[in-house]
């Protein structure tokens, strides 16, 4: 009997999961299967005379292209291009409507907590449940799961309009440093969870690219209050 971790390509929801349940199951050899919260891993035990290509001829069969297995780790750099173009198009959008490198900074920060917080508006529910499951405030005070896409859409706001910058800096080093801690804690002790960055539109996996992202903003954030002093 073998049991070997895959990367899992393709699912989505519950209802990928259960249709690869039923695909892989009905495999005679297959003894258990067992997908990860995040869905990108899928442990499988089976009989020495399966191999990865059974499983996947099996998938092709039942559901085409939709589903695949490989060796691959989940850390493969194509599953954060979502979250990569993001932030590239809005450093771009960012250098090209300025003319001052502070005003470069600020207008970053500004597109960046707008956008990223109307993604997590798509299923605000299952935002704040996985949100949950790495901050460290979100765990412990269930509401505000609910509260911080809009404390992220206030403060990028109030980059655009309030005279009260030096207030809106402390407070983006607050959350990105207090949301950093529950990343880096997850990132350290390797826990397979889903990154609630983009909120939940794309499956994207925790990583050590959400601690740039958060870092990005912690270090403007400084740089933009001090200069203000």
């Amino acid at each position: 009997m073998k049991k070997i971790n895959f990367y899992l390509k393709g699912a989505t929801c519950n209802t990928c999961v259960k249709k690869i349940y039923k695909s892989l199951l009905t495999l005679d050899g297959v003894l258990k299967i067992k997908i990860s919260d995040d869905l990108n891993n899928i442990e499988v035990k089976f009989d020495d005379n399966l191999s990865l290509l059974d499983f996947n001829k099996k998938l092709r069969e039942d559901y085409g292209s939709k589903y695949t297995i490989s060796k691959e780790s989940s850390e493969d750099m194509f599953v954060y291009a979502p979250l990569l173009v993001i932030l590239f198009s809005l450093l771009v959008f960012a250098f090209y409507f300025s003319d001052t490198i502070n005003a470069f900074m600020n207008l970053y920060m500004s597109s960046f907590l707008i956008v990223f917080g109307l993604m997590k508006f798509w299923n605000l529910k299952e935002f704040k449940n996985t949100f949950a499951e790495y901050d460290i405030v979100a765990s412990r005070v269930g509401f505000y799961g609910y509260l911080y896409p809009f404390l992220e859409l206030y403060l990028g706001i109030n980059l655009f309009f309030s005279n009260n910058y030096k207030f809106t800096y402390a407070f983006i080093f607050i959350l990105s440093i207090v949301t950093s801690i529950g990343v880096l804690n997850s990132v350290m002790h390797k826990r397979k969870i889903k990154c609630a960055c983009l909120g939940t539109f794309f499956n994207l996996p925790m990583s050590k690219i959400t601690l740039f992202e958060n870092g990005i903003m912690i270090i403007m954030s400084i740089i933009m209050f001090f200069n203000l002093i």
